[in-house]
């Protein structure tokens, strides 16, 4: 995410504490440059990984995997819900 972005969409500083816990965060715009969706990921020693992905304040998702795919622990619904839900989230 650019420091643009959070200028545009204060809401998403919110995921500033997910990048500073380390999570790599990719913005999708539409063909007009409009910001759509913001995905992040942070993968873990052993081959886990979490996934969010924010599409609107009130229109989030993150899950945990195995190193096989397996969805191991997944949260849906706000912003801030999803945020808090995967900073209490244990390390694997």
């Amino acid at each position: 995410m650019e420091e643009a972005d959070f200028v545009a969409y204060p809401e998403l500083k919110r995921l500033a504490r997910l990048r500073d816990a380390g999570w790599t965060f990719h913005p999708a715009h539409d063909d007009s440059g409009e910001l759509v969706q913001v995905n992040g990921v942070r993968s873990w020693p052993g081959g886990q990984a979490d996934a969010v992905r924010v599409r609107y304040t009130t229109d989030a998702a993150a899950m945990r995997c195995d190193p096989g795919g397996q969805v191991l622990w997944s949260v849906e619904g706000s912003l801030d819900d999803v945020v808090d839900g995967l900073m209490e989230l244990p390390d694997p």
